[in-house]
């Protein structure tokens, strides 16, 4: 056995410490299993949800009676642009309303009416007002979650980078990673495990999500068997500040600033440019890019995110700005900022990944025991993810995978490991600190791949980069990651994390691009410059990745269509 190597025991692991990963381990507890949570930063202090903006839709029609989950549900696939899986979106829209109410009992603060009934507001691409406004946002949450985490006695381990699943026998049987804390290896046996480790959205140089969103649970579940879906299909947030500097990369939530508040959003030449009805963030990309291409942009590459106001009219828009987004506004403020008095540049960059591993209603993978939920799972949403829609996703479904992997789990007998499998990890760990000519540092080969990314397979797409960047993504794999050097430090060594993560990204890289470059038309957030068309005749499909002998098979799947006879919730 590995030298130094320690293990810990329990029934149910669940990788990954944000909003699906915190619900899953209440839910696998609840079940009366033990449960250990594994998170590779601080739980509250990490991962996407701890960042989430206001908006948490859901049907509960308090603002508008009529208002239902079969509505809820009509507009999840329209948004979907053809490809949300109908039997998952149904999912989310018939047990949504349960899991807010979990969270209201957990202590997740919501903003009410005066009567007591949650204040609801409309959010792009919804017919009706479903939008929830959680105290602190997606940090409210978590705080609520993590709350009750502790009241059910989850063992939480945090600064654990799992980067394997072990399965032996053609099952998950528990994970092997890295103890950040004292830079040693740490196995734990386990009956199921559950993927809640977020998306990939890293992968381009310009996004607006934490260091740690970069995919390695998506990974995981690929080098375990499970199947991928859709991984072309990341969602651009069309309003992320890119001037002044001291703000680059933060969300301007549109929905908000230009419904509720009174914003408008300008060109360079300072002419509105949007529809009367606000649309969805695909469609939205699409047209700021319009302006950029038409060569109307702002000064640093934008557009004008306008919420500013006469003196006269100015009270007016900070009272809005403090009833709706009072965090934000405050932040703004504390910067010397104040958008009641000037507009800020914004552009798209990468913020939400809609492919990953595919999960069936279960959220159950294609492996045995092996289970996927929150931003790490694919094909809820489609091509294109509704506003509000990610705080529930990680409810629903978090709780749905818990649910499942702890009736597997007391239903398993356990296995033990093969030793050379973990023998195997804990080597591939240690080649890092391997003396090697011309060694390159991982976060140098980190930015490398990003810039790449975003500049051959960001918003805009064609045949041309997108074979460039496959070839030279080869190349990095090849060569690069072979050089790979990092200093011999062994607590909190963050260029081991860099070394780490990177390996994985360079295989995301691959999935996304091949995915790119197979689908021939442009759909939600997949936009074609050669192929400017959604073409459903031809690509009414998912594309799948399946890692099979060691090589990487992609093909498609023609898309589930909603039952005719039977469309509404059941």
């Amino acid at each position: 056995m590995v030298k130094n190597l320690e293990i810990r025991k329990t029934d149910v692991l669940v990788i990954g410490g944000g909003g699906a990963g915190c619900r899953a381990a209440i839910e696998a507890a609840s079940s009366g299993c033990r449960v250990l949570l594994a998170s590779k930063y601080p739980v509250t202090k990490s991962g996407a949800t701890v960042v989430a903006e206001s908006f948490y839709s859901v049907p509960l029609g308090d603002a508008d009676p009529e208002d239902n989950p079969d509505r809820y549900l009509e507009d999840i696939l329209k948004g979907g642009c053809g490809l949300s899986d109908p039997i998952l979106a149904r999912r989310l829209a018939s047990e949504n309303c349960d899991r807010a109410r979990d969270l209201d009992a957990y202590g997740v603060r919501f903003k009410r009416e005066e009567s007591g009934r949650f204040f609801q507001m409309r959010g792009p691409g919804h017919r009706y007002p479903r939008a929830l406004l959680p105290a602190r946002g997606g940090l409210g949450i978590i705080r609520g979650l993590y709350r009750e985490l502790k009241r059910r006695q989850v063992e939480v381990i945090e600064d654990l980078f799992v980067t394997k699943i072990l399965t032996p026998s053609g099952r998950a049987a528990g994970g092997m990673g890295l103890d950040l804390r004292h830079g040693t290896p740490l196995a734990i046996e386990s009956k199921a495990v559950v993927i809640a480790t977020g998306g990939y959205s890293r992968l381009w140089s310009y996004n607006d999500v934490p260091c740690d969103c970069t995919g390695d649970g998506i990974v995981m579940a690929y080098d375990a068997g499970a199947d991928l879906i859709d991984m072309e299909m990341a969602l651009f947030y069309p309003t992320a500040v890119i001037h002044p500097p001291i703000l680059y990369g933060l969300e301007m939530p549109h929905g908000l600033l230009l419904e509720h508040v009174g914003g408008r959003l300008l060109n360079g030449r300072q002419e509105e440019f949007l529809p009367e009805n606000l649309p969805t963030r695909d469609v939205m990309v699409v047209l700021i890019y319009r302006e950029l291409f038409e060569g109307r942009g702002s000064p640093h590459g934008g557009v004008f995110l306008d919420v500013s106001r006469p003196e006269t009219q100015r009270d007016d828009a900070r009272h809005k700005l403090m009833t709706y987004l009072p965090e934000k506004y405050n932040y703004l403020l504390k910067y010397g900022i104040d958008i009641s008095r000037e507009p800020v540049e914004v552009a798209p960059m990468a913020h939400y990944t809609l492919g990953g591993v595919r999960i069936d209603s279960d959220c159950q993978t294609r492996v045995g025991g092996l289970y996927a939920a929150g931003e790490a799972a694919g094909n809820i949403h489609g091509a294109n993810r509704l506003a509000g829609n990610a705080l529930p996703e990680t409810q629903v479904f978090g709780a749905k995978a818990g649910e499942r992997a702890a009736q597997w789990a007391k239903e398993q007998e356990e296995i033990r490991w093969d030793d050379s499998d973990v023998m195997h990890e804990v080597k591939m760990m240690e080649s890092f600190f391997e003396g090697r000519e011309e060694a390159m540092n991982p976060s140098h080969l980190k930015a490398k791949l990003q810039d790449l990314m975003w500049s051959h397979a960001g918003v805009e797409r064609e045949e041309g980069k997108l074979k460039k960047a496959l070839a030279e993504i080869g190349r990095m794999k090849s060569e690069d990651r072979e050089r790979v050097v990092i200093p011999s430090i062994r607590e909190y060594n963050l260029q081991w994390v860099d070394a780490l993560e990177v390996s994985a990204m360079l295989d995301l890289s691959e999935m996304v691009v091949r995915s790119a470059l197979l689908r021939k038309e442009t759909r939600g957030h997949h936009f074609r410059l050669d192929y400017p068309e959604r073409n459903d005749r031809d690509w009414l499909k998912h594309i799948l990745i399946r890692k099979e002998k060691g090589t990487m098979n992609v093909w498609t799947e023609t898309a589930g269509k909603p039952d005719p006879a039977n469309p509404g919730i059941k």
